[in-house]
């Protein structure tokens, strides 16, 4: 059987975010979902952290990012993942490949709205600031 190559996010994401969610996606290619959970749910928590979320548990720190700009959607798409790996290693919960891999696209997608999007529109916004240095009309 071909081994995938493990999920990667993009690199406008903050690297400590990117180097859990890859080693969440080694762990879910090789079967151990607990752990996968587990990191994915430690991807969250860094995405707050980075965000400057508050709160007295991840629960609230995952709340407080609706303070910090990322959308209600979101926002419970997070807590899904956190409430996935909190079951794993408290419980002993085994997911489902599918769940846990439903856990990861929805933090790439997280992490697209709340970094990549950004990123991108400045990348835009200065190149047609070059373009109008360059090209003064009046």
């Amino acid at each position: 059987m071909a081994r995938e190559a493990p999920r990667e996010l993009d690199m406008y994401v903050p690297e400590k975010i990117r180097s859990l969610y890859s080693e969440a996606s080694q762990a879910e290619e090789a079967g151990a979902l607990r752990a996968a959970a587990v990191m994915y749910r430690a991807a969250v928590e860094e995405i707050c952290v980075d965000k400057g979320a508050q709160g007295a548990n991840l629960k609230k720190k995952i709340e407080d990012l609706k303070n910090r700009g990322v959308s209600d959607d979101l926002v419970g798409d997070l807590d899904e993942a956190r409430f996935l790996g909190n079951w794993s290693i408290h419980q002993g919960v085994e997911f489902s490949r599918e769940e846990i891999a439903d856990v990861a696209a929805l933090i790439d997608d997280a992490c697209f709205e709340i970094y990549v999007q950004p990123a991108e529109r400045q990348q835009m916004r200065d190149a047609r600031k070059r373009r109008r240095d360059a090209n003064p009309r009046e």
